[in-house]
């Protein structure tokens, strides 16, 4: 499928796609004969988990890496696996951190404190 049909699935810009892709983090996806990106149903999805891992905190450099480290061998999935653990608990530590702010802000919304 073309960028545009693969942006409208996403929800994604084309420019934003196109970002990803100078970044390094859409190797994957085939060309068609005239050069242009051939965008697969996994490529969609990999659109996605990139969105929502950015939104979620991961940064470009870490999707790189990720998606540099997309082959089937042994030690390249487990070099793989140990930075999407790494992610993991960040990813955990920061939760820990929203629910904690949410707490607060109910709090402070149920029984507001004032300073004079």
């Amino acid at each position: 499928m073309k960028i545009q049909t693969a942006a409208k699935l996403t929800s994604l810009t084309v420019s934003t796609i196109r970002y990803y892709d100078s970044e390094g983090l859409l190797c994957t996806i085939p060309r068609d004969t005239n050069g242009f990106r051939d965008f697969r149903d996994i490529d969609v999805q990999w659109l996605k988990n990139i969105e929502l891992l950015r939104e979620s905190g991961v940064s470009i450099t870490t999707l790189k890496k990720v998606a540099q480290l997309n082959h089937n061998d042994p030690e390249i999935r487990n070099k793989r696996a140990t930075l999407l653990t790494d992610e993991l608990r960040k990813l955990e530590q920061r939760i820990i951190k929203l629910q904690q702010a949410e707490r607060m802000l109910k709090d402070e919304i149920a029984s507001p404190t004032f300073v004079d």
